[in-house]
């Protein structure tokens, strides 16, 4: 029999937290709200909005999550044993008091967490990244921001926005399949959504998001833009900040939170390769 594999030398990942499901509501068709609790949440902390954490599932035809053992160096899988799978979410809320976290889940097709969240009920359990990454600092100074994204970072979108001071004003953009995919958004800034509607054309997710940071007038003053999108469209995007507006590099955070084509999209792509 082989020894138990360990992961390669690096980073330790912490082992993920048992998260249990308490209640699911359909914000929209295409678009479900998961709150967990449970003991292992004790600890939980967010850093601030857009982050990212991984939702470990169970794998098809397991009713129960089963997560391989945990050593010093990280996950220990036995001969044989598979990861569990996993996607990339943001975590929409986290109430500290009442020890709930909130994941917004877009339904859109047959992905682990898609299908998942369709079934999605009461007492079933999941796994959460020990603690989330990747939040986004809001520059308390900005006069302005400029926002865009897709239904797949629209519960990022909203945790920006709910991050904005008072003196800023926010333009939004947000590019959904249709009207009724629409969400109710809140800040403590003044702000103005544009809804964008691509009527599921495939291919084109995204297009309608980069026509309308093209053609928007920029405002003077101290301004910063966060886009999350495809990632083809979000590298478009960012060519057009930097090079055709002479954006400031340090200005303009774009995401791509996924890929035509690709399974899960890596949660760190940022357009780097974009000059």
């Amino acid at each position: 029999m082989n020894p138990p594999q360990s992961p390669k030398a690096g980073r330790v990942r912490a082992k993920p937290r048992l998260a249990e499901v308490v209640r699911v509501d359909r914000l929209t068709p295409h678009m479900l709200r998961v709150v967990f609790a449970g003991e292992e949440l004790e600890g939980f902390t967010t850093r601030g909005p857009a982050e990212h954490l991984k939702v470990n599932f169970p794998r098809p035809g397991e009713s129960k999550l089963v997560l391989p053992e945990w050593g010093p160096e990280g996950p220990i899988l036995l001969e044989g044993q598979q990861r569990p799978l996993n996607r990339t979410y943001t975590p929409r809320r986290w109430d500290l008091e009442a020890g709930e976290l909130t994941v917004d889940f877009l339904i859109h097709g047959e992905g682990p967490g898609s299908t998942w969240a369709q079934q999605a009920q009461p007492e079933q359990v999941v796994a959460v990244s020990h603690q989330p990454g990747g939040a986004y600092k809001v520059d308390a100074e900005a006069d302005w921001y400029v926002i865009g994204g897709d239904e797949a970072a629209l519960p990022a979108v909203g945790t920006l926005l709910e991050a904005l001071p008072p003196s800023c004003f926010a333009h939004v953009f947000v590019e959904v399949a249709d009207p009724t995919e629409e969400l109710k958004l809140e800040s403590p800034a003044r702000f103005q959504v544009t809804w964008l509607h691509h009527g599921g054309a495939v291919g084109r997710v995204g297009r309608r998001l980069e026509q309308a940071v093209r053609e928007f007038l920029f405002p003077e003053g101290n301004g910063r833009v966060w886009i999350g999108c495809e990632a083809g469209a979000m590298r478009d995007i960012r060519r057009h900040l930097l090079n055709e507006r002479g954006m400031d590099r340090a200005r303009a955070h774009t995401q791509g939170y996924w890929k035509y084509g690709a399974v899960n999209h890596p949660d760190n792509d940022r357009g780097q390769d974009v000059g």
